[in-house]
């Protein structure tokens, strides 16, 4: 199984060769060798350096067989990790960058549930049924999509229950007339980096692969 996120390196992308690269938009060519030549022989402030820390000149590859390959560890990766090993397969996360949570890090943390326990500790009368009420005026939304029913009924078993059973804990519900009539929005107690660092310890020990663009699959 390939699950694909920001660490994608094009549409032919996946398992098999996985370049260490400090550009994101780059593919590294396994059967290249970068020296470093600008092209510029009278440059002596060329260094040689690619961007990649540790560089020798050589690409590095991670050559490895498993059930799950998932590539970006943002919140949907570090997620799917948890899902998955927790299945009983075994998982490598594959990420471009030297940090994991990709744009995550950098929000606050807001979430959409509706029948929260936050919400009824602060009197707040939510449900899957009001907010299929609430949906198309605040969204344009069609209710009868078959992703907003699973949605409605599954954003707090799903979602903030299982987030909640790894440590992630909000603050009381907020909102506007961009969430509905109903206070719904939750924000994480710490912001993004909070929920990042909570789905990383529940993540499988040694799947993390960093700083890997991957370039190829093999099954």
């Amino acid at each position: 199984l390939l699950l694909c996120g920001s660490a994608c390196a094009g549409p032919a992308a996946g398992l098999g060769e996985a370049a260490g690269s400090a550009d994101s938009d780059s593919v590294a060519d396994p059967g290249v060798t970068d020296t470093g030549d600008t092209g510029d022989t009278g440059d002596t402030g060329d260094t040689g350096d690619t961007g990649y820390t540790g560089d020798t000149g050589e690409i590095p590859v991670f050559d490895e067989t498993t059930d799950v390959a998932i590539i970006g560890a943002g919140v949907a990766g570090l997620a799917a990790a948890i899902d998955a090993a927790s299945a009983g397969a075994q998982v490598v996360l594959f990420e471009r960058e030297t940090y994991v949570g990709g744009a995550a890090v950098y929000s606050g943390g807001l979430m959409l549930f509706s029948g929260s326990s936050e919400q009824a500790v602060e009197g707040i009368a939510d449900s899957p049924e009001v907010l299929s009420r609430e949906w198309p005026s605040f969204t344009g939304g069609d209710t009868t999509d078959p992703w907003f029913q699973l949605f409605a009924t599954e954003n707090v078993p799903r979602v903030h229950d299982w987030l909640a059973g790894l440590g992630v804990a909000w603050e009381p519900p907020g909102g506007d007339a961009s969430s509905g009539a109903t206070k719904r929005v939750h924000a994480v107690i710490g912001g993004g980096q909070a929920l990042v660092d909570a789905l990383l310890v529940g993540s499988p020990a040694d799947a993390l692969r960093m700083e890997a663009s991957v370039t190829g699959l093999m099954m």
